[in-house]
């Protein structure tokens, strides 16, 4: 079961510290309110190796107007190999930016509907991640961040490690047209591997069994990163990250 735990931050800029103002915005993550310039720690426990930490968000503008909002997010701590992505306004990023201006109506709040949320990949590893998020109202001072620390239930990450012992390739990466994947599995059981975009859903799969290097084809695959991984046994066995252009 996930578990959040609240920090204050109070950030250092050298000679003195610096305090945040009260946003129009309103923020909650995984259902706890957040007090600007905060930092919250979200435990979890992955199923499997490409199993994610994930929490969900919801952002409201308290004003009595209609506003626009922006904003960025910066790894402060992101393990190689690992990814973090967010979902807002209805898309998926896994750049470090909002993909522009967001127009919120007076009282809004986006992620009622369970579709705001930030994820960490931590690819079957055990080490922690923090990311810094800043949303603020364009044209406006009007700032409000968040840290938010992805801490992986050690017990649980080292049987999720133990069960990892196949691996998983792909060249060229960045792929275009087509793809190739290298394996090395650990038995001749049926094997499946899965093609999955930023919000987890499948968007390719084919079957692998008893095979050590297959070719997919990305004909009608939008641009962007995807999380490929062989499936055996109902678990996943192997993971790895590719790029589409």
């Amino acid at each position: 079961m996930k578990k959040i735990f609240l920090t204050i931050v109070a950030l250092s800029l050298g000679i003195g510290t610096m305090i945040y103002a009260q946003s129009v915005l309103s923020l909650t993550v995984d259902g706890t309110k957040i007090k600007n310039g905060e930092t919250i720690t979200v435990r979890d426990i992955p199923q499997n190796a490409d199993s994610y930490i994930k929490a969900l968000l919801t952002l409201t503008n308290t004003s009595a107007a209609e506003i626009k909002i922006s904003g960025v997010k910066k790894a402060l701590i992101l393990p190689a190999g690992t990814m973090n992505t967010w979902c807002l306004f209805g898309n998926c990023f896994s750049t470090d930016d909002l993909g522009g201006e967001h127009a919120m109506a007076a009282g809004a709040t986006e992620g009622a509907d369970g579709h705001a949320y930030t994820e960490y990949w931590p690819m079957g590893g055990t080490d922690s991640a923090k990311v810094h998020y800043a949303f603020w109202v364009v044209g406006t001072s009007d700032t409000l961040n968040v840290n938010i620390v992805y801490k992986v239930e050690e017990k649980v990450a080292n049987e999720v490690l133990s069960s990892t012992k196949a691996s998983i390739s792909a060249y060229p990466n960045p792929a275009c047209e087509q793809v190739h994947f290298k394996m090395n599995l650990n038995n001749n059981s049926f094997a499946l591997l899965v093609l999955r975009d930023l919000s987890g859903k499948m968007v390719k799969t084919m079957d692998v069994t008893g095979q050590n290097e297959v070719s997919l084809s990305l004909n009608g695959m939008k641009p962007g990163f995807y999380f490929y991984s062989v499936m055996q046994n109902n678990a996943s066995v192997a993971v790895g990250k590719l790029v589409v252009r």
